[in-house]
């Protein structure tokens, strides 16, 4: 099919009517290029002809509704971004040195969410297919969310491991917890992350018991809920698919840095000691 009969879009706001069109539209599909490497391949949408999907580039969606091929975002995030410059401990909220804004690298509109201070990770990049994932982009009215999703569950840890301390201090009622969290000087937890635990970490049982772990459930199953957002997956680090990892352990780390180092010293000792007894003369 020759391209140069195809009309060639770059936004997703201008591929969206087509996803929906009649079958003018599986005649003639649009073209989608990407505007950065200017490759012979086109990015591969739903409507790309059979015969071009071999070839045809993993694309991604960014907030501004500009369409990419991901190796070149990927390039252009590393780019930004120098991993050897911004190491992982650099996207902590409290580390002196804050990486820069990544953006977009067709119109330059930063991708940076609203509270940029604290989540200092780049808007989610949506992939392409499904279009059922992307979220609804600037020209669309989409909105850009206050942190990602991984440091949005990470606030929660840290809510349930302060109402923890607080109990441990002798304060159990909602109302005495509930001011000393909105007290809290080195996470400024906002209304609706308040709203989501009081007063049912105190009146359930499981908030009771652990309140960190209930925090953290109630925030996984508001983000279930939630339709796709440029925060990005429940369980998935916005940038984590383009190398920014966190200086602190993410919620998916069961133990700490110092347990690992503990436990990897366990196994040399018992490695060392099993080694001792196989060749010990037996008595």
């Amino acid at each position: 099919m020759a391209s140069k009969n195809r009309e060639s879009i770059t936004l997703y706001s201008q591929l969206k009517p087509f996803l929906t069109s009649p079958l003018t539209t599986l005649i003639l599909p649009p073209l989608v290029p990407c505007t950065l490497c200017l490759s012979d391949s086109e990015i591969l949408t739903p409507l790309t002809p059979r015969s071009l999907r071999p070839t045809a580039l993993e694309g991604v969606v960014l907030f501004c509704g500009h369409i990419t091929c991901k190796p070149c975002f990927q390039l252009w995030h590393d780019t930004v971004r120098p991993k050897a410059t911004y190491p992982p401990e650099t996207y902590h909220p409290t580390h002196p040195t804050q990486p820069p804004s990544v953006p977009c690298p067709v119109c330059r509109r930063p991708l940076d969410f609203s509270d940029a201070g604290f989540c200092r990770h780049v808007l989610f990049a949506a992939p392409l297919i499904p279009p059922s994932g992307v979220p609804l982009t600037l020209n669309e009215g989409g909105e850009i969310p206050t942190h990602c999703s991984d440091c949005r569950v990470w606030r929660g840890r840290k809510l349930g491991e302060l109402i923890a301390a607080c109990r441990a201090r002798g304060v159990t009622t909602a109302e005495g917890l509930e001011g000393e969290v909105r007290r809290e000087e080195r996470v400024k937890f906002l209304e609706e992350e308040i709203a989501l635990v009081f007063p049912w970490v105190v009146q359930e049982e499981q908030g009771r018991e652990d309140p960190v772990g209930f925090v953290e459930g109630e925030v996984r199953n508001e983000m279930e809920g939630e339709e796709p957002t440029w925060a990005g997956p429940s369980e998935e680090a916005t940038g984590r698919e383009f190398g920014e990892r966190r200086g602190f352990m993410s919620y998916s780390d069961s133990v700490s840095i110092i347990d690992y180092r503990m436990l990897c010293a366990y196994f040399v000792g018992l490695y060392h000691s099993f080694m001792f007894n196989l060749h010990a003369p037996y008595f």
